[in-house]
């Protein structure tokens, strides 16, 4: 098994927990020759990292789950965790479910939409610092929103880039999966809780036991038009896909170096070169100014000075 010491150099150890602690082998000959390492296969999550003291429970809870794209629920008196991964739905609700008419949002607000996703792990490999992994991107998404918008994710109890990359693409992958229902049900949605999966069926919609997960799920209490109170329960549920969660292995990009994140300004990794083919041009009032675009995936915008 190896462990990174940084892009060229490796140290050797004898088991895969013995490479995540980085307990090496020690080496006391020398030797010459070719070796060559393959993946064989990596934990899909996987959780590691240190917190301090002072920080608040409630935090490093958030923290840990950032690893394994996590859910904390609390139900029947019980913690539930649940990892990022499609569960098929066993409860179906229809319309004799329904206690009042529901409301269908198709798209979430331009300021919460990204078609992109850079951010940071923590990398073994570069002295445990917070590190860049490769950003990615959605040609298809951009082209539907017309700019590349990036979404900004850190990862800080996870310590693989290729890790790291399969839970940005999850967040990739649910922001565009974008309808939300408000659905007032009966009681009959006691049955589920928050972070299920569940089938809805309606005519009206077209839906046949379509898939939605369960965002937030509370009891309610209405009135009939007697004044007598009627129970139930009202479920926030976001269209689900099972494709949300899926990954190819070769599509994760390989680290060839790796630069600390700053602790300076607004914390980019490095400064980006200036550009290239500045000049301008003058007519009347008007200033025209050009320049080619620096191929930088973190670079925000430009100062002209």
């Amino acid at each position: 098994y190896l462990i990174p010491v940084t892009g060229t150099r490796y140290k050797l150890a004898t088991s895969l927990n013995n490479s995540y602690a980085g307990s090496a082998i020690d080496i006391t000959s020398a030797g010459s020759g070719t070796h060559t390492a393959t993946i064989v296969k990596e934990i899909r999550f996987g959780m590691g990292g240190t917190f301090d003291s002072d920080q608040t429970p409630g935090d490093v809870i958030e923290n840990m789950l950032s690893a394994m794209d996590g859910r904390l629920i609390r139900s029947g008196g019980k913690w539930i965790i649940r990892a990022g991964a499609y569960v098929a739905p066993t409860v179906t609700l229809a319309e004799n479910d329904l206690r009042a008419g529901f409301t269908v949002s198709t798209k979430i607000s331009r300021r919460d939409r990204f078609n992109a996703v850079k951010g940071v792990y923590v990398a073994p490999e570069n002295d445990w610092q917070p590190s860049d992994f490769p950003p990615l991107t959605d040609a298809t998404a951009e082209a539907n929103d017309g700019v590349r918008i990036w979404g900004e994710v850190e990862f800080p109890f996870t310590i693989s880039s290729p890790m790291a990359q399969r839970l940005a693409k999850i967040a990739l992958k649910r922001n565009r999966v974008e309808k939300t229902v408000q659905y007032p049900a009966k009681l009959t949605a006691l049955q589920v809780i928050a972070s299920d999966t569940v089938a809805i069926t309606n005519a009206r919609m077209t839906w046949t036991a379509k898939p939605f997960w369960v965002e937030s799920w509370k009891f309610k209490v209405d009135e009939d038009e007697e004044g007598q109170p009627v129970l139930g329960i009202d479920l926030t549920l976001r269209e689900a896909a099972s494709t949300v969660f899926d990954f190819t292995a070769s599509t994760e990009q390989v680290l060839n170096e790796l630069k600390a994140f700053s602790d300076l300004g607004n914390q980019v990794a490095e400064i980006p070169n200036d550009v290239t083919g500045f000049s301008l041009s003058q007519n009347g009032n008007v200033v025209k100014f050009k320049w080619n675009p620096v191929s930088d995936n973190f670079t925000d915008g430009y100062v002209i000075k």
